[in-house]
């Protein structure tokens, strides 16, 4: 088999990717007793279940779409949503392959990567 025919047989994975700004802040949203810790049981559950959704959306309007009342704001090189009653994340597109549009903002239509820079308290 050639090199060409093995990679029509690829299934192309889809959903967001999710980066982090640092690796206290990814323990803290991927190991479930680290969330605990810094998050309580009942934020961590939250955590873990917007990054699902996350996952399983094609890109951040996808996401955004599902998010509803908990998208925040939306601006040009970042949103934040609610997580939960007490906290805010918030997120910005990484990687080269997203579209900016004349006005210069991120069309996040095209977002398949994105990093968590911060989640704090309100």
């Amino acid at each position: 088999m050639a090199v060409d025919d093995r990679r029509r047989n690829l299934v192309e994975v889809a959903g967001l990717k999710i980066s982090f700004e640092n690796d206290e802040l990814r323990d803290s949203c991927c190991l479930y007793e680290r969330g605990e810790e810094t998050f309580g049981p009942f934020l961590a559950n939250i955590v873990f279940n917007m990054l699902a959704e996350a996952e399983a959306a094609d890109n951040a309007v996808e996401w955004h779409e599902i998010l509803v009342n908990d998208l925040l704001s939306c601006g040009a090189d970042a949103f934040q949503i609610a997580v939960g009653p007490d906290y805010i994340a918030n997120f910005v597109p990484v990687g080269r392959k997203y579209a900016v549009g004349e006005d210069g903002k991120t069309e996040w239509s095209s977002v398949t990567r994105l990093k968590v820079t911060a989640i704090w308290r309100r």
